[in-house]
């Protein structure tokens, strides 16, 4: 059986996901206490979750557009 390969910027997703998720669990579930230093460092990552979301969301309508222009020529 082969190995599932997953794409490198999925992998890079993640590592800005797993802070965030347990900044998040930290907050709501453990109950520590939210510091206005951690709005900085949290901001940061969340902006570059959402940079990462707009990068895919953008390649995702490009590759539409593209599948739906060769069909159109076709």
């Amino acid at each position: 059986m082969a190995p599932i390969v997953l794409p490198v910027n999925v992998y890079g997703m993640m590592s800005y996901l797993e802070p965030a998720l347990l900044f998040i669990l930290a907050i709501t579930v453990l109950g520590n206490p939210f510091e206005s230093a951690m709005i900085y460092s949290y901001g940061l990552i969340w902006l570059g979750i959402v940079c990462l979301l707009l990068h895919g969301i953008r390649q995702l309508r490009g590759t539409k557009n593209e599948t739906l222009g060769t069909k159109a020529a076709a």
